[in-house]
């Protein structure tokens, strides 16, 4: 329950911090083929899964995956750490920032993020030495794979 409140407070206090500037980063998409990891076949059992859900699982053919550099050309005054949260439920990342700062992101399979299991937001949110939330970056897919940067849309994957 208390998990619950934590994640609706954060969610509250998202809508009022404002966006970077999209001249201050740059966001390149490194879209590859990796074959996944495959699960135990044999243990499991779901009467709801769909015959392309099954070959996905327990295939060995390459699957779209996705990888995201994020270039952040310009820290404002005072903006002293990073930290990203995937999916509402994780921070995956958390760095001092100085200058121009490069990291990459792995949403993973491009499946996986329109169907919303993994890796369809990331929320980079930048720190001042006191810990508010300065400015931030949202970045979101959609079930159709468009993505949106700060609400903007900016292509499909």
């Amino acid at each position: 329950m208390l998990h619950v409140a934590f994640i609706t407070v954060f969610l509250l206090l998202q809508d009022r911090i404002p966006f970077k500037l999209k001249e201050d980063f740059e966001i390149k998409f490194d879209l590859s083929f990796k074959v996944p990891e495959r699960t135990d076949v044999n243990n499991t059992v779901d009467l709801d899964e769909t015959f392309r859900e099954n070959q996905k699982r327990t295939g060995s053919a390459s699957l779209p995956y996705l990888k995201l550099l994020i270039r952040i050309f310009k820290v404002q005054s005072g903006e002293v750490k990073l930290k990203v949260v995937q999916d509402d439920l994780s921070i995956i990342l958390s760095k001092k920032i100085s200058h121009i700062t490069e990291f990459k992101l792995e949403p993973g399979f491009t499946d996986d993020i329109k169907d919303r299991i993994s890796g369809y937001k990331h929320v980079i949110q930048f720190y001042s030495s006191d810990k508010k939330v300065m400015s931030q970056i949202v970045i979101e897919f959609d079930t159709d794979g468009n993505y949106f940067v700060n609400g903007e849309k900016r292509g499909k994957i």
